[in-house]
């Protein structure tokens, strides 16, 4: 039983290589007819347009990239201006703050020194006239 199947898997084995011989030939008449290098020809040219096709998407593409790039990094440039600008308005407005208070807090020490000087002076007439009176 061993000797058919071998026998059988010998003689498939050489009609399969009598059947691709038989195949390489006759592609291989085919393409040296008028017919078969006009049909070379057409897949040559196809492959062509095909690459021409790839290179253009390909640039379009890129040109999308670059287009989109630039709007983001436009649109980041005008958020940080816009960022510079508030932080730059919010300096001002705490130095506007600091500043009026720093005046409010001037008039008050110079109120309280005022009353202070009023006080000493009181007590310097008070000592002056309890030592006149002595």
């Amino acid at each position: 039983m061993n000797n058919k199947r071998k026998n059988k898997n010998k003689s498939g084995n050489a009609l399969l290589l009598l059947g691709g011989a038989l195949a390489g030939a006759a592609a291989t008449y085919y393409l040296t007819t008028p017919k078969g290098k006009q049909f070379i020809k057409k897949i040559s040219e196809g492959s062509s347009e095909l690459q021409e096709a790839i290179v253009d998407k390909a640039s379009t593409i890129a040109q999308e990239v670059k287009n989109k790039s630039q709007s983001a990094m436009d649109v980041a440039n005008e958020k940080i201006t816009h960022f510079k600008e508030s932080a730059i308005d919010q300096i001002d407005s705490v130095k506007k703050t600091l500043a009026s208070s720093t005046s409010e807090i001037e008039d008050v020490i110079n109120d309280e020194l005022g009353d202070l000087e009023k006080g000493i002076n009181k007590a310097k007439r008070k000592m002056e006239y309890t030592q006149s009176s002595n």
